[in-house]
Order: C-alpha cells, then structure tokens, then sequence
C-alpha cells in the first residue's frame, strides 16, 4: 500500500471520528441549550444568535466542505495526462493533488470540530484563539506551495521528447 493511501485512510478516519464525536456531544447536549444559542462568532465574542436547531449548520458545512476535497481527490486520477511533463512527472503531480486533498480535509474537520466544540460549550475563544488563526494563517501557505510543487515537477521532469 502506498504511503498517501495510508494517508487518505488515516484523514478519512480522523475526520470521521471528529464529526462523530462532535455530532453525539452536540446531540447529548442539545436540551441542554437554550433556545436561541449563538453560533457564528469572532475573537470578541459571538454576533449571530439563531434558534438552537441551527447548531446542526456546522456539520452541514463541514460534510459539504468534505466532500467536495474528496471529490477533487478523486478527479485528480482523471486528469489528462501533461505533454509538458513525463510520466513520473505526471503521476507525481496526481500523488501531490491527494495528498492536499487529503490536508485540506483534515484541516476543515479540525476547523469544524473546534466549531461545534465553541457553540455546544458556547464559548468562542478556543477556535477564535487557536484553531481558526492558524488555518487563516497555515492554508493559504498550503495553497501557493501546490503551484511552487507545479514550476518545480515542471522543471524537473520535463519531458523532453514532446515536439514543439
């Protein structure tokens, strides 16, 4: 089995376990709650407050979210093939485009868990503090280093019997 398989089984299993976990919290607390409880927030404190069944707006979002990286994930194995670029090049390129989608995956589950933690527990400043800083700062760090990986497998396995 191939490392960014162990990868993929790894995240899926994470992020499966983190919604579940934060579904059954969510659930066990839910008459707990008051009616209206808030759950969009920002490092000062909540601003939108909505009745306690929008709760569920997370886990929404975040199976969306999911779903769509592993979608990208599994397109990457039909994308046609770079003249530009030799064979190992090409495979290089799709084992790279997984291994993202996979990273972004596990990055939106940490970001919707610690979601779901800050409105069951209705305090924002764990996610506000820690988590949503870091993926502000980390995944735009991530998205440009998918096209320095571009100019550098385009470089390095270059096919050079493709006629111009």
């Amino acid at each position: 089995m191939r490392k960014s398989d162990i990868f993929h089984r790894i995240t899926l299993a994470l992020t499966a376990v983190m919604y579940a976990v934060s579904l059954v919290w969510f659930l066990a607390s839910y008459k707990g709650l008051d009616d209206e409880i808030g759950i969009h927030f920002d490092p000062h404190g909540f601003d939108v407050f909505a009745s306690k069944k929008f709760g569920f707006y997370p886990f929404a979002a975040g199976g969306i979210l999911t779903f769509l990286f592993q979608l990208f994930r599994w397109l990457s194995a039909k994308l046609k093939r770079s003249p530009k670029i030799t064979e190992e090049g090409n495979e290089k390129y799709r084992a790279l485009i997984r291994v993202f989608a996979d990273g972004f995956t596990l990055l939106v589950a940490v970001f919707f868990f610690s979601w779901n933690a800050s409105v069951i527990t209705q305090d924002s400043y764990i996610h506000c503090k820690y988590i949503y800083n870091g993926l502000v700062t980390f995944a735009p760090l991530m998205a440009v280093s998918l096209f320095v990986f571009d100019v550098v497998y385009r470089k390095k396995y270059k096919n050079k019997e493709r006629k111009k």
